[in-house]
């Protein structure tokens, strides 16, 4: 819109009614590091939970709380595996 109309970076913003802080605004997510470590660490220790991948990550001075790790885990569905249940006998108990 700029270079087309020949307009001003001001004047553009005005007439599409959104501020200039906005307009040059770059979104940037701080946890990608933080989650690719996680799967890392998720992928290496299947059977870690979010509680002790949070213990594993302050021992590598990841300054993080377990509220973050618990969150960043369940956004990225990272789960410790289920145990199947026992199988039971079936059929007369023999002595």
């Amino acid at each position: 819109m700029l270079q087309v109309q020949g307009l001003s970076h001001r004047q553009a913003c005005h007439l599409a009614g959104i501020s200039r802080s906005v307009h040059k605004y770059l979104a940037r997510n701080p946890n990608e590091a933080l989650v690719a470590r996680m799967k890392e660490l998720a992928f290496e220790y299947t059977h870690f939970g979010y509680r002790r991948i949070s213990a594993l990550l302050k021992r590598e001075h990841w300054d993080v709380s377990l509220k973050r790790v618990k969150r960043l885990w369940k956004l990225n569905k990272l789960q410790v595996p289920q145990r199947k249940p026992k199988q039971r006998r079936r059929g007369p108990c023999v002595a």
